[in-house]
């Protein structure tokens, strides 16, 4: 601090005792700062002064002219370390070492900050590669799972695979059944009842000696009647309508489609034949009597000839059931033949031994022996249910088969009602006939009295 002169002018002389209080003041200013206090060293310098006005204007000038001095040493001095300050905060503390610091914390962090972002890339990439290959996994095992068939689809596709041809075929068989009716009851050139019912009569009898005649019927009194060259399978064959066409077997060895006749292996039967003499002896046992060219070209014949025609007509409504029956039992087509070791297996499967499999359906499984196989025997088997502990898929595929085995069941149940339907419309007729024979017996008697009065 620089030195205060005082200025001793004339007649102002201090005494020790105002220096002591001067100094007093100034060391308080110096030490206590605040005003308050610096009042209280005044009026100490007061005391000391002997409360002598001239002291105490001494004392408020050093004290005024000090304070002075210093506020304006301190704002210089603030305001030096200031720009002191200034210029070591952005020269040297800023330039050479925040500066340098941020500049090295933000490569650093770039730095850093690229390589989390590689990291998180590569994160969402390792995502996704999971994800398709989850994904891929997931459809690959759904493909093993919806695109793997069950055993019993394959049963039921296999079995199915012949149904068109062999019901076909039947319906073929139905129709020359049918046309073998009409023939022999107009009695058709070349026909066994082509004379009428004698000639019918005698060659059915001889068919009968020859083929199908047992000599131990009839109280084993037939010996003089049979040929004697009757074997032992065809012995009463031709009325035999179970074996033919009942339960006992499921495919009858006939097929009127060829020009041969069927041969059930071991030993040599006609089915075909005995299926012909059945149908012979349920419907129109006795043909009607023939009417000679000379008589029916007489005009009021011939509407006798349409009543033979009439009676005709309803005989092959009521044989179309048999003969729709008789097809759907006959042997089937080519393709049953190929899968008929696997419906004989589907037996197999229930206990049936292999012998009695081969004999139930044949080599040529028929349409009755596959419908059956797929409507019923596979349902039969135990497995088929516990089976249904399956893939969704296999179980849907399921469902949706036995729907279609449904239709097709459904399908030949109509057509078996629409037979009934003609049987029932044929016996009302008959009932019809019976009661319009009988009005016009009233209206021919009411003519015949008019005419008499």
């Amino acid at each position: 601090m620089k030195k205060h002169v005082r200025n001793n002018k004339p007649g102002n002389k201090t005494t020790p005792r105002s220096a002591i209080a001067s100094l007093a003041l100034i060391f308080s200013l110096s030490l206590f700062g605040p005003p308050a206090k610096a009042l209280d060293l005044a009026g100490l310098a007061r005391s000391l002064c002997d409360n002598k006005c001239a002291c105490t204007i001494d004392a408020h000038t050093i004290i005024r002219d000090f304070i002075l001095e210093e506020h304006d040493e301190t704002r210089k001095f603030i305001t030096d370390e200031f720009k002191k300050h200034q210029i070591w905060l952005v020269l040297d503390f800023w330039r050479d070492f925040v500066r340098v610091a941020m500049m090295s914390i933000t490569q650093d962090l770039t730095v850093v900050g690229m390589h989390q972002m590689a990291m998180i890339g590569a994160f969402f990439d390792a995502a996704q590669q999971l994800d398709v290959q989850r994904l891929m996994h997931e459809k690959t095992a759904e493909a093993h799972r919806d695109y793997h068939p069950a055993h019993d689809m394959c049963v039921i596709g296999t079995a199915a695979r012949g149904l068109a041809a062999t019901n076909r075929r039947g319906e073929a068989n139905a129709i020359d059944l049918s046309a073998h009716m009409i023939q022999r009851q107009l009695g058709n050139l070349n026909g066994n009842a082509a004379d009428g019912k004698n000639m019918d009569r005698r060659g059915r009898l001889l068919q009968y000696q020859n083929k199908f005649c047992n000599p131990m019927d009839n109280n084993n009194g037939l010996g003089s009647v049979c040929s004697g060259g009757v074997v032992i399978p065809q012995r009463n064959r031709d009325i035999d309508y179970p074996y033919l066409l009942g339960d006992i077997r499921r495919t009858s060895e006939y097929n009127l489609q060829n020009t041969t006749l069927a041969d059930t292996g071991d030993v040599f039967v006609d089915n075909e034949e005995a299926l012909l003499a059945l149908s012979n002896y349920l419907y129109g046992h006795n043909v009607p009597e023939r009417l000679t060219e000379p008589v029916i070209a007489v005009e009021k014949n011939q509407d006798d000839y349409l009543d033979v025609r009439s009676v005709v007509a309803k005989r092959s409504v009521a044989q179309n059931s048999f003969n729709a029956i008789a097809g759907m039992r006959g042997m089937g087509s080519e393709a049953s033949a190929e899968v008929s070791p696997y419906v004989a297996v589907v037996l197999e499967y229930m206990g049936v031994s292999a012998d009695d499999a081969a004999f139930m359906i044949g080599a040529n499984p028929s349409y009755y022996a596959l419908l059956e196989t797929v409507a019923q025997k596979i349902y039969q088997d135990p497995e088929f249910f516990t089976n249904l502990y399956d893939k969704p898929a296999n179980v849907a595929r399921k469902d949706v088969a036995m729907q279609a085995i449904g239709l097709m069941v459904d399908r030949d149940q109509f057509r078996s009602e629409l037979r009934t339907e003609a049987l029932l419309a044929v016996m009302l007729e008959l009932e019809i006939i019976k009661f319009q024979d009988s009005v016009q017996n009233r209206i021919n008697w009411m003519d015949e009295r008019s005419k008499e009065n």
